[in-house]
């Protein structure tokens, strides 16, 4: 296997965070699937075990069902329990929905290791291959390829010429990064030593609460509520963040909802519907209503919202349940979320509230810094998403870090506050350029592998397939796929813990696996 240089535990880590902050809050179980409308394609109703994933959302269902199908999983390498996960998910798709052709990033062509199966028994190739997987040194793909006996293929989707520059340019910032990053330390311990002295009480509260809320100290819909009330207060436009004002409007209707009542009013809507239902209907819904004690929440929310639809496709008046059916509305719009548009939209309220309260060239001086800051940390550290990239591009006058050092030093000196910036800023100009060269590089890969999938699909007259990257692909892949005509669903292997990044990195610099060198004798 070669290793891929995209930065996949950033996506493990988003989704961990997403998970955590909806737990802390009072729907503790809503962030664990998607609701999904029906369509000729079975993908849409993939039933995958929630103790290896879940399906996160789907795309390009306007297209006819003549159209190629990608179920689109995101990885997180070197992560045992992911790849355990896309292992499973693997075997369930290959025995439940036909799949025979896994796409994988960072290799080229057939890279299936299934030809490694006669060495050796079962039971020792198993216990080889669980080593390797613990290492980082195999794939959740590569492990079920040897140690099963379900036929496919796995094939990689890289254009080797873009990948060989990619992995140059990153081994170029890795050697740099350790020094970029204390620079940038430096850098953040004097604007938090300002901030003090120029931020406003506002500015101060707003910062306050945006670190509550990074830390899991405050939920999601607390924060949602806190900054739509700035947004009405500020006269801020919401429906220009569309993702933020919906889950914002299902936040205030949430505020209203009398959670003592909504088990009481389920019950009536139940027996209501028991009466008007065939005893071939009735038995298996009181089967199930009676199975549900003791059973998680997010159950029982499923259960609800059931019942809910069944009551209503029976024509029967739910006007004197609004808890009930408050509630079920709620916990839709939050299963449904997209999270990565919500934190993205969070972050443009955010940065539009605070434009609105800044006073004075310091304070907007100071808000900018901090700003550009953390797409400089972001991108010295390869996690920038292709719409951050694209911010970054767009915003690439300001992120100055040579003018941000006479900025902080004048604005020290004029509060009177002693700072220690690190002044040496030779390699930042160098490795500006080398980063960019970074990311151009991660998105003509993406062409690439779209063009090589189609190619591959079309060659082998496949209809379906399983596409398997790191989360930096993912925002920009989806669209490329959408955009050239393919539909599916994008899932995430349930991961608890995150990627360990020096063993990523450490794994990029090899060039074979160590099974593939144990196996040949090299």
């Amino acid at each position: 296997m070669v290793f891929l240089l995209s930065t996949l535990n950033q996506k493990s880590k988003n989704e961990k965070m997403s998970v955590e902050k909806m737990n802390r809050s009072i729907f503790i179980s809503l962030a664990c699937s998607l609701l999904l409308g029906s369509s000729a394609l079975a993908v849409t109703s993939l039933d995958i075990n929630p103790e290896y994933g879940m399906v996160k959302e789907e795309f390009g269902y306007s297209y006819g069902d003549d159209s190629k199908s990608i179920i689109y999983i995101q990885d997180a390498h070197c992560n045992y329990e992911a790849q355990k996960n896309i292992a499973n998910i693997l075997e369930y798709l290959i025995k439940e929905e036909g799949i025979k052709m896994v796409f994988v990033e960072g290799g080229s062509d057939d890279s299936s290791l299934s030809y490694l199966r006669g060495y050796g028994s079962k039971e020792a190739l198993k216990s080889i291959a669980e080593k390797q997987l613990k290492e980082g040194k195999i794939s959740g793909e590569e492990y079920l390829n040897l140690i099963s006996d379900l036929e496919f293929e796995i094939y990689g989707v890289e254009d080797a010429r873009l990948y060989n520059q990619q992995r140059d340019v990153f081994l170029k910032i890795d050697g740099y990064k350790a020094e970029l990053l204390g620079f940038a330390d430096s850098i953040q311990g004097a604007v938090e030593q300002l901030k003090d002295k120029v931020y406003s009480g506002e500015l101060k509260e707003m910062e306050a609460k945006r670190k509550a809320f990074d830390k899991n100290e405050l939920s999601l819909v607390a924060y949602i509520g806190y900054l739509n009330r700035l947004c009405l207060q500020y006269n801020i436009v919401t429906s220009y963040y569309l993702a933020f004002s919906s889950l914002a409007e299902a936040v205030s209707r949430e505020k209203t909802i009398d959670y003592n009542s909504i088990g009481k009013e389920a019950n009536s809507v139940l027996n209501r519907l028991v009466e008007v239902l065939s005893e071939e209907e009735k038995k298996p819904l009181l089967d199930e209503a009676k199975s549900l004690e003791g059973k998680d929440q997010k159950v029982i929310n499923k259960f609800y919202i059931k019942i809910r639809d069944m009551a209503q496709d029976k024509n029967i008046s739910l006007l004197a349940y609004d808890n009930f059916m408050d509630f079920t509305r709620f916990i839709q719009v939050l299963d449904s979320a997209n999270m990565e548009a919500i934190f993205r939209d969070i972050d443009a309220v955010n940065r539009a509230i605070t434009l609105e309260t800044i006073q004075g060239v310091d304070q907007l001086d100071l808000v900018d810094i901090d700003y550009g800051l953390s797409l400089f940390r972001k991108m010295v550290s390869v996690h920038l998403d292709k719409s951050e990239y694209d911010l970054y591009l767009e915003k690439k006058e300001a992120i100055n870090p040579k003018s941000w050092v006479e900025k902080l030093d004048n604005m020290a000196a004029k509060y009177r506050i002693k700072i220690n910036l690190a002044k040496d800023k030779s390699k930042i100009d160098e490795m500006f350029g080398q980063l960019e060269r970074f990311y151009q590089l991660a998105f003509e890969r993406d062409n690439a592998f779209v063009e090589r999938i189609f190619s591959q699909m079309k060659e082998k007259n496949l209809d379906k397939a399983v596409l398997i990257t790191g989360g930096f692909h993912a925002s920009n892949l989806q669209g490329l796929l959408e955009k050239a005509g393919a539909k599916g669903v994008v899932v995430y292997p349930k991961v608890s813990s995150l990627t360990d990044e020096a063993l990523y990195n450490s794994r990029v610099k090899e060039e074979l696996s160590s099974l593939e060198k144990l196996v040949s004798g090299r």
